[in-house]
């Protein structure tokens, strides 16, 4: 896995747009001189933010490498579409979304 570091993250983030059109891999190629890639040892954890640009290369090891990706996001926080074995498991609701939900609208929006 590379990440970018802050004092690099924040050049390359103003050009981001640039790349909405392209590949991850056409992104990789504009800053892979200004990635760090990660060794994380066995039975250890790497928590960092996902704001900071990051993201990994095919495995040409001759070896199996795991992860285990792990997202915390507030309930009613918008995320895009979710794709083939990735899902949200809901673990506490704080006491203004359980209000939220509740809330009827006034009879004059349904009509």
């Amino acid at each position: 896995m590379y990440i970018l570091f802050l004092n690099k993250n924040e050049q390359h983030q103003s050009n981001i747009s640039q790349f909405q059109d392209n590949s991850a891999e056409a992104l990789y190629e504009s800053i892979s001189d200004d990635v760090e890639f990660l060794k994380v040892p066995f039975n250890h954890m790497l928590l960092f933010s996902q704001s900071l640009m990051h993201g990994n290369r095919i495995n040409t090891a001759h070896k199996t490498h795991w992860s285990l990706n792990c997202l915390f996001k507030g309930l009613m926080h918008p995320y895009a579409g979710k794709k083939l074995g990735e899902f949200f498991e809901l673990i506490a609701m704080k006491a203004a979304t359980k209000m939220s939900l509740s809330y009827v609208l006034p009879k004059e929006f349904n009509e």
